[in-house]
């Protein structure tokens, strides 16, 4: 339940942080846990009930799957708005997406986990990004890009 209320908290400070104007260049850093289970709301945004939820996560199956799904949904739109927000506070800002890691599963490890969701917006289109790019490089490009770096890409490797 503390990781429900992180995320909440983080979102609205970043939302806050967004619409301050401080008329120099920044760095905004925000980290949610979501989706991740159990899951506390459903694809409006509306608290589900605790008990319920833990149940259905420790159960797991088609309920917490549906219910997982639904969050989801949530997690985008909640991503989407943000996004929305601050393209319209600053129309050149960067913006990277990146997920800590990909699927995991009860079921033990695979290469999937190194699978990351990763998406960034750039004032101008980069032709450094590749469906290849690792989550190491893509802060090179983009500070290669819009910083006048000439950072060397570090070599793609997996390590657990």
């Amino acid at each position: 339940y503390r990781t429900f209320r992180q995320n909440e908290d983080c979102y609205f400070a970043t939302l806050a942080e967004i619409k301050n104007k401080t008329g120099n260049p920044r760095f905004v850093y925000s980290h949610f846990l979501q989706p991740r289970p159990p899951v506390f709301l459903d694809a409006i945004g509306n608290t589900r009930n605790i008990t319920a939820a833990m149940r259905e996560f420790n159960r797991g199956g088609d309920p917490f799957i549906h219910s997982y799904i639904n969050y989801l949904k949530y997690t985008d739109k909640m991503i989407r708005k943000m996004v929305d927000e601050i393209s319209q506070h600053d129309p050149n800002a960067v913006i990277v997406l990146a997920s800590d890691h990909g699927l995991r599963s009860w079921a033990g490890e695979s290469d999937d986990v190194f699978n990351i969701q990763l998406a960034i917006k750039l004032p101008t289109p980069s032709q450094q990004f590749a469906d290849t790019t690792t989550l190491s490089n893509s802060f090179r490009i983009v500070l290669n890009q819009i910083a006048g770096q000439k950072l060397d890409l570090l070599p793609r490797r997996k390590q657990l």
